[in-house]
């Protein structure tokens, strides 16, 4: 359990959990479902409204209206995730009366960025400027006759694990985890999140997918003190 404090008044939680992106909010959905007498508490910051000026340091993956979304997949465990998030949009989408076409890209215009500066640099700005216009190029030669009101380029971040499977464990009897999207998590993060708030409710796996492609994997540092959680 853990305790919030405003203005003198403590509110006490039984579940809060820290970052609330497409995978952390879906975690806090979920839990709210299965459980509903639990009181969950969703911790992160608003999206900005001005990265320029932002000092929080704390970005969400992506900050756009659309996703990259399929059901077939080369790995199997991928493409039953994104399966079964998809088929649960309907329940949280949001009507606006406007259509997007979302187009990524491959290695091409990756960088690698390898400190939490470098991150928060990058995500002030519009992306890689030279990959607009052959990204767009390459969307218009597939989807013809389409003439968009508007078209944008944006930066985004992911982050990859060994398992190229996100981290989906619980650390201590009280403390779960969920990370890694390995590029692939936008599409499947409802089904994600409902993995991870079934194993926090439960205190261990509670999933019909392999546990194993999601156990949590540590690098051995010989010099850095052992936790005491």
């Amino acid at each position: 359990m853990a305790a919030y404090r405003k203005r003198n008044l403590v509110t006490h939680y039984d579940l809060c959990i820290v970052g609330a992106g497409l995978i952390g909010s879906a975690a806090a959905r979920h839990a709210t479902l299965a459980a509903p007498r639990l009181k969950v508490c969703l911790i992160g910051p608003k999206e900005p409204k001005d990265r320029h000026q932002c000092k929080h340091g704390i970005f969400g993956a992506h900050y756009d209206e659309g996703r990259i979304t399929r059901l077939f997949d080369k790995d199997r465990i991928w493409a039953e995730l994104s399966k079964r998030s998809i088929e649960r949009y309907n329940e949280i989408e949001v009507k606006s009366g406007k259509y997007y076409l979302k187009v990524g890209h491959g290695k091409q215009y990756e960088r690698e960025l390898r400190t939490p500066e470098e991150v928060s640099d990058w995500y002030k700005t519009e992306g890689d400027k030279n990959a607009l216009k052959p990204l767009l190029d390459g969307l218009f030669q597939f989807v013809r006759g389409v003439t968009p009101v508007s078209t944008q380029g944006d930066c985004c971040v992911t982050t990859h694990t060994p398992t190229c499977y996100p981290y989906c464990d619980m650390i201590t009897p009280l403390l779960g985890i969920i990370v890694g999207g390995n590029g692939y998590a936008a599409k499947s993060a409802d089904e994600i999140g409902r993995m991870g708030a079934r194993m926090i409710i439960a205190g261990k796996w509670d999933h019909d997918l392999p546990q194993q492609r999601f156990k949590a994997k540590f690098k051995v540092d010989k010099n850095r003190p052992v936790s005491r959680l």
